[in-house]
């Protein structure tokens, strides 16, 4: 299952922070999801490659959380 991105709140940003330091980098990209089917298929064909890959609600996402999230 996907995990959506909706906002910047301490407890996202936490959960971030938490799976980077799983996975061992500081590196991830937002994918703005405009609603695909073909969204999982990103996101696992990204995952194959080693690059974690959130996946951002458009419609609750403004430019300063995308600022605190700091992606790649």
């Amino acid at each position: 299952m996907l995990s959506i991105f909706r906002s910047a709140t301490p407890e996202a940003l936490e959960s971030l922070a938490e799976e980077l330091r799983v996975r061992k980098t500081k590196h991830f990209i937002l994918l703005f999801s405009m609603g695909s089917q073909f969204d999982h298929l990103i996101v696992q064909q990204l995952s194959k490659l080693g690059v974690y890959c959130l996946v951002a609600d458009p419609a609750t996402v403004t430019a300063d959380d995308v600022k605190k999230a700091a992606p790649a």
